[in-house]
């Protein structure tokens, strides 16, 4: 009987012991997302700030390199929950190349990038023309809106 109390009682602090570890463990995991979360919040920071010194450099570009490498890592992972966890990763990734290629789109665009064209009068407006300064801005010409379009971008 004391023999078997005995292996009750190992039994019971190998349990508690592992019910710890495995807190401690989540707990240590829960503390790794938080900091993981808190580095995606700056480096999204500071690419941005990167973007607007460097404007020649691609991040977008330069991320989608490293997310396909990290593809490919994790096609080789066996366990099928670190591998979830790793497209999940890589999924996070793919969403901060997303948010800073469009916030490049919505910083670096101005008004030289778009086409101007009016579809409420479209029969008015058949004669597209492009201003010598500036070959990207399109405006139409055969129409009021057009000439004074014509007039804004001459004196800028």
């Amino acid at each position: 009987l004391d023999d078997m109390k005995t292996q009750y009682d190992q039994a019971n602090q190998q349990h508690q012991q592992y019910t710890n570890d495995a807190n401690n463990f989540q707990s240590a995991l829960s503390n790794l997302q938080a900091t993981a979360n808190a580095k995606y919040e700056e480096i999204h920071k500071l690419c941005k700030e990167l973007s607007k010194i460097c404007s020649r450099f691609n991040f977008v570009d330069e991320l989608h390199a490293n997310i396909e490498s990290m593809r490919q890592d994790a096609r080789l992972i066996q366990n099928v929950n670190i591998r979830k966890n790793a497209e999940s990763e890589i999924a996070r990734l793919e969403k901060l190349a997303n948010d800073l290629s469009s916030n490049r789109v919505r910083h670096d665009t101005s008004i030289s990038d778009f086409a101007i064209y009016n579809s409420n009068t479209h029969d008015d407006y058949d004669d597209i023309m492009s201003t010598n300064q500036s070959p990207n801005i399109q405006y139409i010409g055969k129409s009021k809106f057009g000439k004074k379009l014509k007039n804004i971008f001459k004196k800028k």
